[in-house]
Parts: C-alpha cells; structure tokens; sequence
C-alpha cells in the first residue's frame, strides 16, 4: 500500500499502536495484545487478527526493519560478555 504525497500518512488508533509496539519486543501476539490491553481470553485470536490487518503489517514491516539491527548488535554484545564470563 503506497501514499501519495498529498495523502497524509495513516496513524493508528492508541490500543492497535500500542500492540504494534508490543508484538516488536518478542513478536508474541497473544501477550503483545493483552499488554495492549485487549481481553486475556480472546488475546490469541485478537493478536492473529491485528497481525493479519494491512496497517499492522505495514507497520511492523516498516519498524522491524529498523529495530533488528541494533538489537541483534547488543544481543551480540552479550552473547560475547557471557562467553567471556564463562571462561
């Protein structure tokens, strides 16, 4: 889905943002959607379905590719701290 340059950008509504940003920490739907505040009881099928709308893939699609990076550089870092420990 692209926008034109006079169509400004979709936002999202504040609960769906929020489990936008909470699928980005450990890419777990369920628990991303009852953080977002969304029921416990529904949480899997909430998150199945937030992830399979257009916005949400769009948007993970777009942050997800920023995050890995520095994530992976710092996960690295630890991974090296933990050998290093274990000698």
């Amino acid at each position: 889905m692209t926008t034109s340059a006079a169509e400004p950008p979709k936002t999202l509504p504040p609960r769906r943002a929020a489990f936008v940003r909470e699928y980005l920490v450990d890419l777990n739907a369920s628990r991303a959607a009852r953080d977002a505040g969304y029921a416990a009881r529904s949480a899997s099928v909430e998150g199945s379905t937030l992830l399979a709308k257009a916005d949400e893939e769009e948007e993970t699609t777009g942050r997800g590719a920023i995050l890995p990076e520095p994530l992976d550089v710092i996960s690295d870092g630890i991974i090296r701290e933990l050998a290093a420990a274990a000698l």
